[in-house]
């Protein structure tokens, strides 16, 4: 039983780390590339409001823009930021507070990866948040590798 238990705790910090060290490392790395990357303009084609019915919401936004003829879609506002990824917001109130910034059929500044053009965000640059994400995750896979050394002994 002690043998699962301290396999558990091994899988499951590792795992853990790697959940929250891989989004934090991307949004350090691409935030910071973000601000030098090219720009189009690009048209909202969605912008709502999702609520958890727990006081919590998610936000979905969706644009469309256009390289070298081609069409691609995002989703990403920001790294790291209140409609990144996962689009969560802390209460409604947040989730309003982003969908009216990115209201439908507004045309934006879309900043776009220059070798990857399917990498897009609204609004470049690094968020600090960022830095918690990957120092959790960092956190996490030290206590994995912390239980993995004790476990052998």
């Amino acid at each position: 039983m002690e043998f699962l238990v301290d396999t558990v705790m091994i899988l499951g910090s590792f795992c853990l780390g790697l959940y929250l060290f891989i989004p934090g490392f991307q949004g350090v790395i691409y935030g910071r590339a973000s601000e030098r990357w090219p720009v189009v303009k690009g048209l909202i084609i969605k912008s709502e409001i999702v609520s958890d019915g727990e006081g919590g919401a998610s936000v979905k936004i969706r644009y469309r823009y256009w390289i070298n003829n081609k069409s691609y879609l995002g989703k990403t506002i920001g790294f790291c930021k209140y409609g990144s990824k996962t689009n969560s917001a802390n209460s409604v109130g947040d989730a309003s507070y982003v969908s009216n910034q990115f209201p439908e059929r507004k045309e934006v500044n879309v900043y776009y990866h220059p070798a990857k053009y399917h990498i897009a965000v609204l609004e470049p640059g690094f968020n600090r948040a960022s830095i918690l994400v990957f120092a959790f995750g960092l956190m996490f896979i030290g206590a994995g590798i912390f239980f993995l050394t004790n476990v052998i002994r």
